[in-house]
């Protein structure tokens, strides 16, 4: 196996977070970086080169996928320079300031501030924020609906904590999904001091003591004095057990050789359960729905408060969907503060074998409790008024599914330090939603974008 050149930092995972850090960390002209990507890299945004799936914001990709087989939760993760930025819905969300001040020592909603503003000017510095002109039918039957129930229509600088009818910001420039590639990688493209390693899986750590010295990928190894992992809630888990970091009782009968017992490794999955009600779009709908060619999530999300919510703030979205055709229509509701938890477990030492990855959603009768209650929220916005005139409910049997979010599998305090730093190591980091170690009140994407920026600048 080869090696190449030794670099001062390697970034592991070139999606949301992995962007970020290159980006940032290679400002510095004197420190060389290298980011390894798994999948394809399409080069900058000027040059024409990246697949339209990828830049259409209204629909979610089904290309650039990890494995060939789906699984009923499969979280959709996006083998790609920019990874599930590429894949999202481009909603750019922060959720209530309490669930980052339970992360504890340096997470809380104040520290975490600065970094979310930042984040926010580079993803989107002219957000998209929509209109009630701008809404399809479906979203504005629902906002009218949501509404007469006291959920109004917020305003671009709500606090992140009050309920109603959000419509932005979206990370979405000229009609194209502006993903973090595009937002921090291509204006560093160029930098002498930055390597980008597309096609490049990486298998292990090579770990000498509580030291990484370098990654181990199929071809080569490659050197470096710092490692960060950004391969997501999925990848930055498998790669630590691939390197002997995890249970003993799930790393030795794949014969992997324990060098630190981390219990908290792969462990804590969360993310937000969904479930919807279906409808079969009248003529309304579908003639104005195919003029209108609404995104997928029709211009935004409803925040919604259960009677079982903890806070004054919501316990639920409420997102109105249409297909794009306009043939049918939904009313999905996602569970915001799950309780249960699930795992990520390896099945191999391949890294090219598909783990195995168990949400157990649901598990904790609260939250069943809590869809429950937002399914009912959901039938009494669809029950009358312009949503019944325009599509008329069909049964769906025990549909159960993701908000495509998964966090917690490398979580501060129990896998990382609160530097992000893996207990055990000196030089080893992770900076991705792997190391929430609760799921926000949000779509996940600007917080990562967030994450990276704070551990960028801890490691400057």
């Amino acid at each position: 196996m080869a090696t190449h050149v030794r670099y001062d930092v390697l970034v592991v995972g070139g999606g949301s977070a992995g962007c970020v850090l290159a980006a940032r960390l290679s400002e510095d002209e004197r420190r060389t970086v290298c980011l390894v990507e798994a999948g394809p890299d399409y080069g900058p945004y000027a040059a024409g080169g990246w697949p339209d799936d990828l830049l259409d914001p209204g629909a979610i990709p089904r290309s650039h996928r990890w494995y060939a087989e789906e699984t009923p939760y499969d979280p959709l993760r996006a083998r790609v320079i920019g990874g599930c930025s590429a894949h999202n819905a481009c909603l750019l969300v922060r959720p209530p300031a309490a669930d980052y001040d339970r992360w504890g020592e340096g997470w809380s909603a104040d520290e975490l501030a600065p970094h979310l503003d930042r984040a926010l000017r580079t993803i989107a510095p002219t957000p998209v924020v929509y209109s009630p002109d701008d809404f399809s039918p479906w979203f504005a039957g629902a906002a009218a609906a949501a509404e007469k129930v006291g959920l109004r229509l917020l305003e671009p600088d709500s606090p992140a904590e009050a309920a109603g009818v959000a419509t932005g910001p979206f990370n979405i420039a000229d009609g194209v999904r502006w993903n973090s590639a595009f937002a921090y990688l291509d204006p560093a493209r160029r930098r002498p001091n930055l390597t980008i390693l597309a096609d490049t899986l990486v298998d292990r750590l090579v770990v000498d003591g509580d030291r990484a010295t370098g990654v181990a990928t199929s071809t080569s190894v490659l050197e470096a004095e710092t490692m960060v992992l950004a391969a997501g809630a999925v990848g930055s888990p498998c790669i630590l057990r691939r390197s002997g970091v995890g249970r003993e009782d799930e790393l030795r009968p794949l014969d992997i050789d324990v060098i630190a017992a981390l219990d908290g490794v792969g462990a804590n999955l969360s993310d937000h359960a969904t479930a919807w009600l279906e409808f079969e779009a009248a003529d309304e709908l579908r003639e104005a729905t195919r003029r209108k060619a609404p995104v997928l999530f029709s211009h935004g999300i409803i925040k919604a408060r259960t009677e079982l919510c903890a806070d004054d703030a919501f316990d639920v979205h409420i997102l109105p969907i249409t297909s794009r055709v306009g043939d049918d229509a939904h009313l999905t509701v996602a569970l915001m503060q799950p309780e249960s938890r699930g795992r990520v477990r390896l099945t191999s030492r391949d890294p090219t074998a598909p783990p195995v990855v168990e949400h157990r959603l649901l598990s904790a009768e609260r939250d069943r409790r809590v869809l429950e209650a937002g399914l009912a929220l959901a039938e009494r916005l669809a029950s009358g008024g312009p949503l019944s005139r325009l599509g008329r409910a069909r049964p769906v049997d025990g549909a159960l599914g993701i908000y495509f979010h998964p966090v917690g599998t490398c979580a501060i305090g129990s896998v990382v330090d609160h530097d992000a730093r893996v207990k055990g190591f000196e030089n080893v980091y992770v900076a991705d939603a792997s190391i929430m170690p609760t799921v926000p009140r949000a779509n996940t994407h600007l917080t990562v974008l967030a994450i990276a920026e704070k551990i960028a600048e801890m490691l400057r």
